[in-house]
């Protein structure tokens, strides 16, 4: 009670029940985004690229999830190279990593040896994974020009400069290296990379970034700002400087595991990776027959203003932040059946987001609880990026109609019942007696807070192939036409080209329903041109 209310007037107008609601958008003469109707308010995710510990594709990433597979592992000896620092505390260290991060094809971008070795890998992960979600979404090609194509960036320090600090001072000194360890720049390498010419935003407001930048890219888009948003985020530990920290701050998990919403959660673990992906207006993407995989209704931002401290969280905020969304939104939040959490398996955070959640959701009439999960749980705490394993996690949940289990959980942490939630502890069924609809939570540390909602997409047509619209109006192709059908790829080297190859046919290995007309005019359309060529007719 008294953090929710933040000084004496405020508390004692509680205790006498006389203190006024606040009004609402609506009752301030403000119409609901919602009533201009869905199509014209939200977004459409049209395409996604990641990379999470022991998945490097969305279609591993739901395996590793719906699996129940947790990510963490003890930090290996020679991860860091100030691995002598000793830790906070005498204990394990614990950390869901991902392989290679400094991994980079810098030849593809046009990047030079010198200025790759300069540069966060941050900054070569977001590159990448913002160009493949332009490829999955079919707008890395010839099909992105002419189009305003925003980057928003969630992103925070890698401690990338710590490790060039120490090589210059061994005498290897490397061009570029301010350029190219500003976080500030990362979404804009992306867009000069890229020729993209829409808004260029890095976002840092701690672990509520990947949000607030998906909330971002849609006004852009609803504004005229950019037709194509590409909204992502990266977090890597690339020394053992943010961990220690984070140790001496006591917020680390011990035992290594997060028990989001568990009576004996005992805090987090740090974790790394990214994800982009690919938003457009839901009225554009239905008219250009886009293959949209999930629906982002709305969204919201607020911050606590002034708490307990800079770090303390104002459930009264998160509970205002959520209600505007669904407000927003024109969704009445009983029709939310799950939320993916914050919850970062913290004693503090976790009961005050409950707190939140039971004012923003009241308790069914019918009495089923809602199903609440994290998928901390899973690959960690991304920190600047934390929302984004959130987003994907959810989208790819709509698209399968399946909840994947949050893990560690044991006894409920008190207020979990009471609020009418329910954590998912074992895979299930997604059913709802309409569309789908989803919440996700993320609250930053210096107190901006942020909610989405997401929709599972519209039914399509009896056949709408999966291509990008075309620059110029052509005959549509009809689905299922017999071949013969020509398959081109291309690449910037002969290995690239044999690794592209190499995923498609993956791809296709675990897609038969694909239809092979429809895989090739993709193919032909969505990527980038290189001097390196394949040809083969499919004779269907």
């Amino acid at each position: 009670v008294i953090r929710d209310h933040g000084t004496v007037a405020a508390l004692a107008g509680h205790l006498l029940a006389t203190a006024p609601a606040r009004p609402s958008a609506t009752s301030q003469g403000e119409q609901p985004e919602g009533a201009a109707g869905a199509g014209a308010t939200a977004a459409a995710v049209i395409g996604m690229a990641c990379r999470f510990p022991g998945a490097d594709t969305p279609d591993a990433f739901w395996d590793l999830l719906i699996d129940g597979h947790d990510a963490v592992v003890p930090v290996p000896d020679g991860r860091w190279d100030d691995a002598g620092a000793p830790p906070a505390a005498s204990r394990k260290r614990w950390g869901a990593l991902i392989d290679d991060p400094a991994g980079f094809d810098a030849e593809y971008f046009g990047i030079g040896e010198d200025e790759a070795r300069a540069l966060d890998p941050q900054a070569r992960l977001f590159l990448e994974l913002a160009h493949e979600a332009l490829e999955r979404a079919g707008y890395a090609g010839p099909l992105r020009r002419g189009r305003r194509i925003g980057v928003f960036a969630a992103v925070g320090e890698s401690g990338y400069r710590e490790v060039l600090d120490r090589a210059s001072a061994a005498g290897s000194p490397l061009p570029g290296t301010l350029t190219g360890n500003l976080p500030s720049l990362v979404a804009a390498r992306v867009s000069q990379c890229l020729d993209l010419d829409g808004p260029a935003l890095a976002v840092d407001t701690a672990c509520s970034s990947g949000l607030v930048a998906l909330h971002l890219a849609r006004r852009s888009l609803l504004e005229g700002e950019c037709d194509l948003a590409v909204v992502g985020g990266v977090n890597l530990h690339l020394t053992s400087t943010g961990h220690r920290l984070l140790e001496e701050a006591q917020a680390l998990s011990p035992t290594g595991r997060s028990r989001a919403f568990s009576a004996d959660a005992d805090g987090f673990v740090p974790g790394e990776g990214g994800a982009a992906i690919v938003l457009t207006r839901l009225d554009t993407a239905l008219a250009a027959d886009d293959a949209v995989l999930a629906v982002v209704r709305s969204t919201a931002v607020n911050n606590d203003g002034r708490s307990m401290s800079l770090m303390a969280p104002n459930p009264l905020r998160q509970r205002e932040v959520i209600a505007r969304a669904y407000e927003a939104a024109g969704v009445d939040p009983a029709s939310v059946t799950y939320v993916e959490a914050h919850g970062t398996g913290t004693a503090v955070g976790d009961p005050i987001e409950l707190r939140s959640l039971a004012h923003a959701f009241p308790v069914r009439p019918d009495g089923v609880e809602r199903l609440l999960g994290s998928v901390k749980t899973n690959v960690g705490h991304l920190l600047n990026a934390a929302a984004l394993p959130s987003l994907v996690k959810v989208v790819l949940a709509l698209n399968h109609r399946r909840l994947p289990p949050s893990l560690h959980h044991t006894s409920p942490a008190p207020g979990l019942t009471t609020a009418g939630f329910s954590v998912v502890t074992e895979a299930r069924e997604w059913t709802a007696s309409g569309p789908l609809v989803a919440g996700v939570n993320a609250f930053g540390f210096g107190g901006t807070n942020a909610h989405a909602v997401l929709e599972q997409a519209p039914p399509r047509a009896t056949h709408a192939p999966h291509r990008a619209p075309q620059v110029a109006p052509r005959a549509p192709y009809e689905g299922g036409e017999a071949g013969p059908h020509l398959l081109t790829l291309s690449a910037r080297s002969a290995a690239g080209l044999r690794e592209a190859a190499a995923r498609l046919a993956a791809h296709l290995d675990g897609h038969p329903e694909l239809d092979e007309g429809d895989v090739c005019l993709t193919a032909s359309t969505s990527r980038d041109d290189g001097p390196h060529r394949l040809a083969v007719v499919a004779d269907g």
